[in-house]
């Protein structure tokens, strides 16, 4: 999924009509997620002290962000919901126009 910037005006306005507000901290989040077996041999290491693999998902992987981002919208799935995008109007657009 993508997720436009919003502009901080449009977000203060829809702030205005809400009374309660939550914040979620996903400080250390990849280490929440578990990663699959193929993916600790693929990510192993070897250094100094030895053969590694890890079993919790690393910052730095090239993929870890997306994995996360899957994860953490699936969980809030019902919850949060992205504000439609410049597609939308894009498509309003065309169909004004007809």
């Amino acid at each position: 999924m993508e997720y436009a910037m919003p502009l901080v005006d449009d977000l203060l306005t829809d702030l205005e009509a809400h009374l309660w507000f939550c914040s979620l901290d996903a400080a250390s989040g990849f280490w929440a997620i578990m990663m699959t077996l193929r993916a600790r041999k693929i990510s192993a290491f070897v250094c100094a002290l030895g053969h590694f693999k890890w079993l919790r998902m690393p910052f730095g992987l090239k993929n870890a962000p997306m994995i996360y981002q899957r994860m953490i919208v699936n969980a809030l799935w019902g919850f949060v919901q992205a504000k439609r995008g410049w597609q939308h109007y894009a498509t309003l657009m065309r169909t004004a126009e007809e």
